[in-house]
């Protein structure tokens, strides 16, 4: 059982920022510390009472060692388990994860749908292994079976008919990309006829430099296996 400790979250917000910037040499060659500023405070929309600031959460104990001290750390120490990974410290798993199949050969068993959101429904398993699936053969520029995963009709706005939009899309896989989805932003509706609408923010690039997008897709099953019907964006984050 490891131990946690209960910190205020503004406190937990200052030791990731002090921790890096405490004065010690390996920070002072950084140039994202010497820029970085303060974000705005919280603005409270006239007529709403502010929240409040005494929230708790839970640290992993040892999360900020003394080794950590003597790094840049530019961002947060880890609170989760990467999936797929060895556990010792008994951390909740993360809920970004890549493909379903490469979290199963990391952690040597087959492929199980039913872990991907402990809690969560057999419908919302079962799109969260496709969407983390179809992120990850974006990233791994498969564009076969990345294609495959849309309706064989599948034409998206600004497209003159799908072999236009395919040939676009093999085009723009040549360029190395990659891609991600948190888990924790999915949002699953199931929808008449054997489909479902998933919502879940998209980002593109690596951290700290990520672009992100809310999408919404909308899937059918075909021969017992979803494809992606509709794809929009809602917005840009």
């Amino acid at each position: 059982m490891i131990r946690r400790a209960r910190f205020p979250l503004a406190v937990l917000m200052g030791l990731a920022a002090t921790a890096g910037c405490s004065g010690h040499k390996p920070c002072e060659g950084s140039k994202t510390y010497r820029e970085s500023a303060p974000g705005p405070g919280l603005q409270v929309p006239s007529g709403l009472d502010a929240p409040e600031d005494n929230g708790l959460m839970n640290v992993p104990g040892g999360a900020v060692s003394a080794d950590a001290l003597d790094k840049c750390m530019e961002s947060p120490p880890n609170y989760y388990a990467r999936a797929g990974e060895p556990n010792a410290e008994g951390l909740p798993v993360s809920a970004v994860v890549g493909s379903s199949v490469a979290v199963a050969e990391a952690s040597g068993r087959a492929p199980d749908t039913r872990e991907m959101i402990p809690g969560a429904s057999v419908l919302t398993n079962d799109v969260a292994a496709f969407v983390t699936n179809w992120a990850a053969l974006w990233t791994a520029r498969d564009a076969d079976d990345w294609l495959g995963m849309y309706r064989d009709d599948f034409v998206q706005p600004g497209f003159q008919s799908h072999a236009d939009w395919v040939a676009t899309q093999r085009d723009r896989f040549q360029t190395p990309a990659s891609t991600e989805v948190p888990l924790d932003t999915l949002q699953v509706e199931p929808l008449a006829g054997d489909r479902a609408r998933a919502e879940f923010v998209q980002r593109f690039g690596s951290a700290p430099t990520f672009r992100s997008v809310k999408k919404e897709l909308v899937l059918e099953r075909q021969q017992n296996r979803w494809v992606i019907a509709q794809e929009r964006i809602l917005d840009v984050l």
